[in-house]
C-alpha cells in the first residue's frame, strides 16, 4: 500500500513539474529563412576583389551633386534617381526618412560637401507606414521610438487593442501619409537651412518614389510634390528649380494627383 502511495506521489510531482515548465515557456520568435552569413561574406569579398581589379573604385575627393535623405528600403537604390551615381550622391538613409534622426550626416552634406540640392524621398509600400496602425509593443525600443515620432508627425493615435479577431480599424490612406511625412520633413529642412536657401545655394526637394504605382504613372516613378515648402502643383511646375524640365515631363513627374488607395492592414 505504501509502495502504491509513493508511486502516486511521484507521478503527481512529475505532472506538477511539467505543468509549471509549460506555464513558464514562451514562444520563440520565428527565424526567417535567409542567406547563410558565410555566403554573404564570401560575396562581399569577391565583389570587392573584382571591383579593385577592374579599377572601379572612385578616387579623389567627394564631389556630390545632392544630399539624398531616403528610407532604407532595399528596393531603393541610387541608380533609381541618378545616372552613374558614384561620387555624385551623398546618401543618408533612416527609418521613414526622418530629418531629426540623421541631422549630423545631413548637415555634413549641406555645410561641408556643399551639395546644392537636398532631396527627401518617401516611398509607397513602406513598412514604416504600415506599422503605424499596428501594435508595436513587441518591437525593439529604438524602432518604437521612431514610430512614436512618426505618429506624432502624422497626428495618428496609438491603435486600440482589438476586443475580437474580426474587429478592424478604419484603413489609413497610404499616399496621404507618405505625402504628409515628406511635407513635414521638407518644412523642417527649409527652416534649418533657411540662409542657404535664401542665398540660392540650396534647394530642398520632396518626392515620392512610387514603388507600387499608386499614382498610376509607373512603378518606381519619382513624383516631386514639394520644393522649398511649396506644395501647389501648378506653382511647382512654374518653379525656377524645375525650369529645365520639359512640360511633358513635368506633367508626369510633378504634382500630387494620386489614385488614393487605403492602407490595407
Amino acid at each position: 500500500m505504501k509502495k502504491k502511495y509513493s508511486i502516486c506521489l511521484i507521478l503527481l510531482g512529475l505532472m506538477l513539474s511539467i505543468s509549471i515548465v509549460h506555464a513558464e515557456m514562451k514562444p520563440l520568435p520565428k527565424i526567417k529563412a535567409g542567406y547563410p552569413p558565410h555566403d554573404v561574406i564570401k560575396n562581399i569579398v569577391q565583389a570587392n576583389k573584382i571591383s579593385v581589379e577592374a579599377k572601379k573604385i572612385p578616387s579623389g575627393e567627394q564631389t556630390p551633386m545632392l544630399t539624398w535623405l531616403a528610407d532604407p528600403d532595399t528596393r531603393i537604390q541610387p541608380d533609381l534617381i541618378f545616372p552613374n551615381p558614384s561620387k555624385r550622391i551623398y546618401s543618408v538613409r533612416n527609418f521613414a526618412n526622418q530629418l531629426h534622426s540623421s541631422l549630423a550626416a545631413i548637415d555634413f552634406g549641406i555645410y561641408h560637401l556643399y551639395t546644392p540640392v537636398l532631396l527627401i524621398t518617401g516611398n509607397t509600400d513602406n513598412p514604416a507606414i504600415f506599422l503605424l496602425q499596428e501594435d508595436t509593443a513587441q518591437l525593439e525600443p529604438e524602432i518604437i521610438r521612431e514610430i512614436k515620432s512618426l505618429r506624432k508627425i502624422l497626428s495618428i493615435s496609438v491603435p486600440k487593442k482589438k476586443t475580437n479577431k474580426n474587429q478592424k480599424q478604419a484603413p489609413l490612406d497610404e499616399v496621404e501619409l507618405v505625402e504628409q511625412n515628406i511635407d513635414f520633413q521638407v518644412s523642417k529642412a527649409v527652416a534649418r537651412y533657411k540662409k542657404r536657401i535664401e542665398s540660392g545655394r540650396l534647394v530642398v526637394v520632396g518626392g515620392v518614389l512610387d514603388l507600387v504605382n499608386l499614382y498610376g504613372k509607373g512603378h518606381g516613378r519619382l513624383i516631386i510634390i514639394n520644393v522649398n515648402g511649396e506644395r501647389d502643383g501648378e506653382k511647382l511646375r512654374n518653379s525656377p528649380a524645375l525650369s529645365r524640365l520639359n512640360p511633358k515631363i513635368k506633367a508626369v513627374f510633378v504634382g500630387r494627383v494620386a489614385a488614393k488607395k487605403p492602407l490595407e492592414m
